[in-house]
């Protein structure tokens, strides 16, 4: 409906101004001043018509940074001709690979691991598939030979593939976001790989970023040439938990009932009184008979078991810059339905002090410290009965294209720290889902935002028993999913079928095949502690499970570096049911620790 408003708008005004067009023709006489009024307002008509004109059928914004002047680099202009250029390549691309979690510092220390998270990116060496594809991949630590060789040799049986790969390491493992890195002490690393891009003439090039903020643009612009991603500032507008939200409203999608923009716990504070108070004003008009004693007995079943009067139980505060879950956390809204004015606000506090973080070692203090200082979200926390997302890429031309849905797998029990992810072929909601991400892909494609994001929902069943999801966040850039859904397509020459909901292939005997896949981000065992990239692929493939490139099933292995200090590692498990790749996944967690104990 946005659209179709959108497109009606300027022929109504046209009409209205080719009115006034016609008035200032037929009406009045004479003297000179008045003719030359009625030509200039016949020019200001036909000046601003035109103007309508131009931009209703204007094509899509294009993505860009802030460049000399506000300019639109000419390097983005001709990436926008290309269309797409991830998913499909008419030639020669050069893609580098700029896996930075360009994040406040304290969002980057809640996460466990975090300067190995690079890792989460390698992926894209399988890009190296295609012949046509060169990757210049930009790390902050070097890579691991053993960590090559497994996505070329192992993985992808190609060594040849490796001649088009070129790698750069800042040689820094400190927590500073990696871009950061560059732009600020490797001045002369980035001046060879321009070198190296500029002697790549007859290439497609850009930078895919995990993250785009307007470091990545800058240093995109130093190296001329374009970037697969959000435009300048369209991830602090749209990737916040604010932003998210927004972008809802505008693609007209169901969504928890919250406030946003909250700069203070003092914000936080009124907030929660304000929802407590709209769902006191539900209950009142449930029982029907303000200040009765029926009325009373409907607060104490409210604090009791919310849901008998359709009101909730818990809220959600979220900061606007949490990841993986981080920045959560569940507020009981129990103990307020019967409270009110001072009394209400004075146990909200309390409460807000008692709030389960998702993050183990935040505070209270410190989490009220990150509100002023990051701000939040306060919404209604909705009971689910799954957490499924979807995937979208805004390819360079601005074109929408829904990429995957998935189920995500948590670490805790309320549902908030992301772990893994699975294929959800044929689920009730899966139509729901799909339109959610076309119309939200359309809102920020027309706001200058291309590359990929991701929509994270809870769904569950109405009082009829349909189902329904909200949608709860928007990830602006490359997420949980995104290695899981890119290693099964990758090695198994598949892509999604939107009909189903999952990747399909077809064999050489004209045979349709299903892909599954199960993925873990958060394998993790004290056994595994100290081991080297060699040492777990090897004991990958000991188990037996490892992926096998004829039956294109088995375990393919990802974050691969975080073993040594952490003890954890992620894993793909692809089979061609839902049940043989949630087997593999079991099977292999099981003998994976087996072996490493044994050793």
């Amino acid at each position: 409906m946005g659209t179709a408003s959108t497109q009606l708008a300027p022929p109504r005004v046209g009409i209205l101004l080719s009115g006034a067009a016609n008035y200032s023709k037929t009406e009045g006489s004479g003297s000179g001043i008045c003719v030359a009024f009625r030509l200039w307002m016949s020019r200001l008509v036909s000046i601003l018509l035109a103007a309508l004109v131009a931009a209703s059928t204007a094509p899509p914004a294009i993505a860009g940074g802030t460049g000399q002047a506000g300019l639109i680099h000419p390097a983005q202009r001709r990436l926008a001709r290309q269309g797409e250029v991830f998913y499909r390549s008419n030639g020669k691309r050069h893609i580098v690979v700029l896996p930075s979690l360009t994040l406040r510092s304290d969002t980057l220390a809640a996460i466990k691991g975090v300067t190995k998270y690079e890792d989460r990116s390698f992926w894209a060496l399988l890009m190296l598939k295609d012949p046509r594809t060169r990757l210049s991949m930009l790390t902050s630590e070097k890579i691991a030979p053993a960590v090559v060789d497994y996505y070329i040799n192992d993985l992808l049986g190609n060594r040849q593939a490796r001649s088009r790969l070129t790698l750069y390491s800042a040689n820094d493992n400190h927590m500073k976001p990696l871009t950061t890195k560059l732009l600020e002490d490797k001045p002369e690393l980035l001046a060879r790989l321009k070198l190296s891009l500029d002697a790549d003439k007859d290439a497609v090039k850009f930078v895919w970023p995990f993250v785009t903020t307007d470091k990545e643009w800058k240093l995109a612009d130093m190296l001329g040439i374009a970037v697969l991603g959000p435009g300048s500032g369209q991830t602090e507008r749209f990737g916040t938990k604010t932003g998210s939200k927004r972008a809802f409203s505008l693609a007209r999608i169901r969504q928890p009932r919250g406030r946003t923009g909250l700069k203070s716990v003092e914000q936080v504070v009124a907030a929660v009184d304000s929802l407590v108070t709209g769902y006191r004003r539900q209950i009142r008009r449930s029982v029907a008979l303000s200040g009765s004693l029926r009325f009373r007995r409907a607060f104490a079943r409210a604090s009791n078991d919310p849901h008998t009067l359709g009101v909730p139980k818990n809220a959600m505060v979220k900061l606007e810059d949490g990841v993986s879950g981080n920045g959560n956390a569940v507020l009981d809204l129990r103990p307020l339905y019967s409270l009110s004015g001072k009394a209400r606000t004075a146990r909200i506090r309390e409460l807000l002090g008692k709030m389960k973080f998702n993050d183990e070692t935040t505070s209270w203090r410190k989490f009220a410290e990150e509100i002023n200082s990051m701000g939040a979200i306060v919404e209604v926390f909705v009971p689910n009965e799954g957490s499924p997302s979807v995937q979208v890429m805004i390819t360079a031309g601005g074109q929408v294209r829904v990429l995957s849905t998935h189920g995500q797998l948590f670490a805790d029990k309320d549902q908030q720290v992301y772990a893994g992810c699975h294929t959800i072929a044929d689920a009730p909601y899966l139509k729901e889902l799909h339109l959610a991400g076309e119309r939200v892909g359309k809102v920020l494609a027309k706001r200058g935002v291309r590359g990929r994001f991701a929509i994270d929902f809870v769904v569950g069943r109405d009082q009829r028993g349909r189902w329904q999801a909200n949608a709860v966040e928007i990830n602006l850039r490359s997420g949980g999913t995104t290695h899981p859904y890119e290693i099964a397509r990758l090695l198994t020459d598949s892509s999604y079928d939107n009909k189903h909901g999952v990747l399909t292939k077809t064999t050489a005997a004209g045979k349709v095949r299903q892909v599954h896949y199960f993925a873990s981000d958060n394998f993790i065992d004290k056994a595994f502690l100290g081991m080297s990239p060699a040492q777990i692929i090897a004991l990958a493939k000991r188990s037996g499970l490892h992926y096998d490139r004829k039956t294109e099933t088995g375990v393919a292995l990802h974050m691969i570096q975080t073993v040594t200090s952490v003890g954890k590692i992620g894993f793909t498990a692809i089979g061609e049911t839902a049940a043989q790749a949630k087997q593999l996944y079991q099977d292999f967690q099981r003998q994976m620790i087996e072996l490493a104990k044994a050793r």
